[in-house]
């Protein structure tokens, strides 16, 4: 079992458990979870049992790397995928710029990435189509909206279970 701790969420609890992002979706539906789901300090979590090895990706020595700007909204995980093609670039914006995982940056903040992409056809349909994504909750000034329900918005087996 895995006790939550203050400022926790379910991808910190994903990565303390199974040291892995694979192991998110996972680790959700075994405790029952949304992965946007707020956690409870003291709240106890399930393992899902499994063990991931390293990627190569992730312990390769980056050599060169460019900046790049946090936009409005943009989290740490939206600019990985974005300048990386791939979540598994997480771990190397983490390492190269020596952040945590859950930590929220301010608009205009620069960031190093590494040149070299971990997806390049990701990185590339990025570039081509200048997208930006960003999915923090709330943008500066603005207020958390209300949860919609219903069946247009839950997941099967998250929100939504079939028997």
């Amino acid at each position: 079992m895995l006790k939550v701790e203050s400022n926790m969420n379910l991808l910190d609890a994903a990565l303390a458990s199974a040291g892995s992002l694979e192991d998110l979706f996972a680790f959700a539906l075994a405790n029952n979870k949304s992965i946007t789901d707020e956690l409870a300090p003291g709240e106890t979590l399930k393992p899902t049992g499994k063990i991931y090895k390293p990627s190569s990706t992730t312990a390769s020595i980056v050599r060169e790397t460019h900046l790049v700007m946090i936009l409005s909204g943009q989290t740490l995980l939206d600019l990985a995928i974005q300048e990386t093609g791939s979540m598994e670039g997480l771990f190397q914006l983490l390492v190269l710029n020596q952040l945590s995982a859950t930590e929220q940056l301010p608009e205009g903040t620069e960031i190093k990435y590494p040149t070299k992409a971990a997806d390049r056809i990701i990185r590339k349909a990025f570039q081509d189509n200048a997208w930006k994504p960003s999915s923090a909750k709330t943008l500066p000034g603005q207020q958390l909206p209300e949860t919609q329900e219903g069946i247009g918005y839950w997941a099967i087996e998250v929100d939504f279970r079939v028997s």
